[in-house]
């Protein structure tokens, strides 16, 4: 094996000519250039084609296709994270990423290519041929189903109610409530969001079925002030932006009260 030479340039800080910075592109022009050669459509197309082999696992299918290499980041993990808070889907600038991306970026992103594969997959591991596969992996495969539907959900949310809670980073006092009808599509998007929460509330509480009662019952406390927080920043949400807040709690239900 040939060792590299060494270049003949003296080393005593000489000074090149002065085009050394000619094809040296700046960080936003490497960004730029990945975002349309890397993070196309197409290429995450390419990706999934050469990952979705059926002579490969079906798990480490799964594992390849919840990590994007142009993001450098497991999906999977960045919703479990990150997607129970709703601060982030209300208020979406107060999560970006290495790109500047937002939450709602994130959700509404190429990614769903990767989670319709990965759900197709999760579908195929229902067939008995792979009880063994799911009993080994029942822990990772149960994430990642909690991840594909948190995306649903996230994504129902953005589709139906998206006018209604895309507010966060507008000024405050923003009204987007002046009728009747448009009180009741309030009230249909906070009860979205509420059980949105209680959904991942449950997803906690789960997690620590077969755990011992000290756990439970610590996870249990975690889980409750989790919900309190979430609910009393969604009711400050919908006080920030609507003219009277108090005519919509009548028609929402929070576990029977929403007082």
């Amino acid at each position: 094996m040939k060792m590299a030479q060494k270049n003949n340039l003296p080393n005593g800080g000489t000074r090149l000519p002065g085009y050394s910075g000619i094809g040296v592109m700046s960080e936003e022009d490497q960004r730029f250039y990945r975002e349309i050669t890397e993070n196309t459509i197409e290429s995450k197309r390419k990706r999934i084609d050469t990952i979705r082999n059926p002579g490969k696992d079906i798990i480490e299918q799964i594992k390849y296709l919840s990590f994007d290499p142009y993001s450098k980041r497991d999906i999977v993990a960045y919703l479990l994270q990150n997607g129970p808070f709703i601060i982030h889907f209300l208020k979406p600038s107060t999560l970006l990423d290495e790109q500047g991306n937002d939450f709602i970026d994130f959700v509404e992103s190429d990614e769903h290519l990767y989670f319709r594969e990965i759900a197709a997959l999760l579908k195929e591991l229902e067939k008995p041929r792979y009880a063994n596969v799911v009993k080994k992996h029942a822990e990772y495969i149960r994430s990642v189903k909690r991840a594909a539907e948190m995306w649903e959900a996230l994504l129902q949310m953005r589709e139906e109610a998206g006018e209604l809670l895309n507010c966060g980073d507008e000024e405050p006092n923003t009204v987007f409530i002046d009728d009747d009808a448009g009180l009741e599509d309030c009230a249909s998007a906070y009860n979205m969001v509420k059980d949105f929460i209680l959904s991942c509330a449950r997803w906690e509480l789960g997690k620590v079925a077969l755990q011992g009662e000290l756990v439970k019952l610590h996870v249990k406390d975690a889980v409750k002030k989790y919900i309190a927080e979430q609910k009393e920043l969604l009711h400050s949400y919908f006080r920030t932006y609507m003219r009277d807040v108090n005519r919509l709690i009548p028609l929402v239900d929070w576990n029977g009260s929403d007082k």
